[in-house]
């Protein structure tokens, strides 16, 4: 007789990859919003996604909270610790 694994061992067993790309969705919007360019001038597009970026992480609405919840990481914290930090480093 076979043996069906439990849900909570099937799902952990599939979730690192996806946690990996929700955590990098995150990380990607904090290097969008506050990480200097290294071009002279920026192009119009890039300051309007700098800004979307910006709006998107420090306005902490359903979507920005939903993609921290995918990636297991706290809302809160997010917002108090590293949102700040970025913003202080990046001069944002």
């Amino acid at each position: 007789m076979r043996k069906t694994p439990a849900k909570g061992v099937e799902r952990r067993r599939h979730s690192q990859p996806e946690l990996a790309l929700w955590r990098a969705v995150l990380a990607q919007a904090l290097v969008d919003a506050y990480k200097p360019s290294r071009a002279k001038r920026e192009g119009m597009d890039r300051q309007a996604d700098r800004e979307d970026a910006k709006k998107w992480l420090e306005g902490g609405g359903a979507e920005f909270q939903r993609v921290c919840t995918l990636a297991d990481v706290d809302v809160e914290y997010m917002q108090d610790v590293v949102i700040p930090r970025h913003q202080s480093e990046g001069n944002g």
